[in-house]
């Protein structure tokens, strides 16, 4: 349950960031902590639509529907293949 204020507006004490008039949203553009994270959240976005529109394209090229599916477990063993040489680096820097 949210505490409330003495002028009736719930948790207007304890919100973090600034104030703000309720049924507005809170201006993010002078915020450069929270443009930042956007910033990245975008780049990670853009790269995966633009790996799936790759594996798509990919998938498209083959004859049939048999091809299709042995054309996408190609693609997963070598993403596994990648994550698994990714992950022993990790460990190996980690050490």
């Amino acid at each position: 349950m949210t505490a409330r204020t003495p002028t009736g507006n719930p948790g207007a004490a304890t919100a973090p960031g600034p104030s703000r008039t309720p049924g507005h949203w809170p201006d993010i553009t002078n915020s450069d902590e929270i443009s930042t994270r956007y910033a990245a959240l975008m780049r990670e976005r853009a790269r995966r639509v633009l790996v799936m529109q790759s594996i798509r394209a990919s998938l498209q090229e083959q004859p049939n529907g048999r091809a299709v599916f042995e054309c996408a477990r190609r693609w997963v063993a070598d993403i596994f293949r990648t994550a698994d040489e990714v992950a022993k680096n990790k460990r190996e820097t980690r050490t």
